[in-house]
């Protein structure tokens, strides 16, 4: 029966509510906050009644929210999403994540073995997890400083890659790509400036998703280079990374929900002059993913997107200038016991005058002008993830972590500050059983991004 009444409406509602057992406050306005998003702010002012009580009052408040009429279509289409979906019992999340984010009275320390905090007050993401009831059970591991894209690390050592032992997992945010690939927990934070997350997330057969700037405040999250900085989600499956930013942005799942029941046929856009540089098992690997994709009847078109090389030298002296900024104190206090990748890439940054950097900057903007109003007309933008495979522990040198090849596909997202997703791919590298990573990157709101990846993460899966 169709849901036309607001009373009806309500006790739809109510009931999907009482499905969480027990009844707890926390409990029902995580549920609330999932099913009506930015509309349960009322919510909150409820926290601290009793579970009996605070019953009548949501029931109350619900009824009166619906009968406003304003946004009974909007609740109306969330209830009949929700009742289509099967629903996941609200558990507390068990969260990891990276150790340059803060969590109060628990040691940040950056990757390292000479630099050590303890704050007072947890970061923005933090709190937020918290309030909806998460449970941040663990510091992840990350390439020292998050200067580098291995997670090789000195001081902390290397995770181990679960799906690939031997190779890197990649980084900087490699802990939090482990721990998911590995089982240990369904969701992880990083961080992203350059593909921190799609790389490892890539490299250990996971998804990894770099959120735009603005989507969560990173107060509390140790800056690199702040301009560039966001923060990374990682899980194994997209209905856990739609609920965790759900968490961190009240009505993300809702508008996701509504936008994955519609048949989608995307308009991609795969940038050939990038792939000059892959490796060949990457190309073809991603070759295979692109025409299921084209099976389903997805537009597919090629063609160049011409990112002049000198971009990425000016991408490359911005983020040093900021981080020569943010990691002042700790390079005059702890040069000589730094990696030799962040030694030498702070070396760098100590080194750029004003003028460069502003001239560095300056650049960049009047390029991702030209390269958005190029790309407007495509839902995403289509490529592998990283153009080499996971390279051998013996193999991954200093060098490497701080090159530009690992992140050939992945910076641009993070300068234009676009949506950008790494999904595992259809067909898997000789050397390891990890499925090449497919980006999909856009400029689109972040519900569409996450739909699309959605149904194309479908598809490679061969479950369309």
């Amino acid at each position: 029966m169709a849901l036309t009444d607001p009373s009806t409406v309500a006790e739809k509602l109510l009931k999907i509510i009482e499905t969480v057992k027990p009844v707890s406050p926390k409990e029902l306005y995580a549920k609330i906050t999932y099913i009506l998003g930015e509309d349960s702010s009322w919510v909150s002012r409820h926290i601290g009644l009793r579970s009996s009580r605070l019953r009548e009052q949501l029931a109350e408040d619900t009824l009166r929210l619906i009968m406003e009429g304003s946004k009974l279509k909007a609740i109306v289409e969330s209830v009949e999403n929700i009742e289509k979906t099967p629903q996941r019992s609200i558990q507390p999340l068990i969260v990891p994540v990276k150790d340059n984010i803060n969590v109060a009275g628990v040691a940040t320390r950056l990757g390292t073995s000479y630099y050590k905090i303890v704050p007072a007050k947890s970061s923005e993401p933090v709190k937020l997890l918290g309030r909806a009831g998460a449970m941040v059970v663990a510091k992840t591991a990350m390439h020292e400083l998050a200067l580098g894209t291995t997670g090789v690390n000195k001081h902390t050592g290397t995770p181990v890659n679960p799906r690939c032992p031997g190779h890197v997992p990649g980084g900087s945010s490699s802990g939090s790509a482990v721990v998911v690939s590995a089982g240990l927990a369904p969701v992880a934070l990083g961080t992203d400036t350059a593909g921190s997350s799609r790389i490892p997330a890539a490299w250990t057969g996971t998804i990894g998703l770099r959120l735009p700037k603005n989507t969560v405040a990173l107060r509390g999250v140790v800056p690199l280079a702040p301009s560039y900085d966001s923060l990374g989600i990682h899980a194994l499956f997209l209905t856990d990374l739609v609920a965790m930013l759900d968490v961190l942005k009240p009505g993300l799942a809702t508008e996701f929900l509504v936008l994955a029941e519609k048949k989608v046929r995307p308009k991609l856009f795969v940038p050939q002059d990038m792939l000059e540089t892959a490796d060949p098992a990457i190309v073809e690997a991603f070759e295979e993913s692109i025409q299921l994709l084209r099976g389903e009847g997805w537009s597919i078109s090629r063609g160049f997107l011409g990112v002049p090389k000198w971009m990425q030298a000016a991408r490359t002296i911005a983020i040093l200038c900021e981080a020569k900024k943010s990691y002042h104190e700790l390079y005059t206090r702890y040069r000589d016991s730094m990696g030799l990748d962040a030694r030498f890439l702070l070396d760098v940054a100590v080194m750029l005058k004003p003028q460069q950097c502003s001239r560095a900057k300056k650049l960049l903007v009047q390029q991702v002008a030209r390269l958005r109003l190029r790309l407007i007309e495509y839902d995403a933008v289509v490529t592998p993830t990283t153009p080499i495979p996971p390279p051998r522990l013996e193999e991954a040198t200093w060098r490497l972590a701080i090159s530009n090849k690992p992140i050939a596909y992945t910076w641009l997202w993070n300068v234009v500050d676009a949506a950008a997703i790494s999904l595992p791919g259809a067909s898997s590298l000789p050397q390891c059983n990890v499925p090449v990573g497919v980006q999909l990157a856009s400029l689109k709101p972040l519900p569409v991004l996450l739909a699309i990846a959605g149904h194309a993460s479908k598809i490679l899966r061969g479950e369309a």
